[in-house]
Order: structure tokens, then sequence, then C-alpha cells
């Protein structure tokens, strides 16, 4: 399941929207190794309980810093 967000201060998604900020963002990896491209796809994640009575963890998180479909 994903869930979508707007925001009303620039993100990643804004970035990536434009040629010239897809290009800006390729140049900056190739020449420093750095930038949006040098992340891991999902930047954080973890294993919870969706219930305290639960003994393990029976759900798994992750968290993107960038969307890859929107809905309108």
């Amino acid at each position: 399941m994903s869930y979508f967000y707007r925001s009303k201060v620039p993100t990643l998604n804004d970035v990536f929207l434009s040629l010239s900020g897809r290009i800006k963002i390729a140049l900056r990896y190739l020449m420093s190794r750095r930038g949006p491209l040098a992340m891991s796809v999902n930047q954080a994640g973890g294993f919870v309980r969706s219930h305290p009575s639960r003994s393990r963890p029976n759900l798994q998180l992750y968290f993107n810093p960038i969307s890859y479909t929107t809905q309108a």
C-alpha cells in the first residue's frame, strides 16, 4: 500500500520532473558521486508489530524520498 502526500516545499519529485533537473542531478553524480542518484531507493525502513500483543514484528515499512507514481 502506498500513501502520497502533497508538499508545500520543493521535493525531489520537483527536481526529477524537468529535463534540466534530471541533467543537473546526473552531472552532479558523474562528477562527485553525490546527490539524489547516490542515495538508496529506500531511505528508511523497519519492522514493527501491528499490536502490542504480537510477539514478533508482522509489518515491514519503507520510506522513499520520491514517489514513483502519482494519484490524481
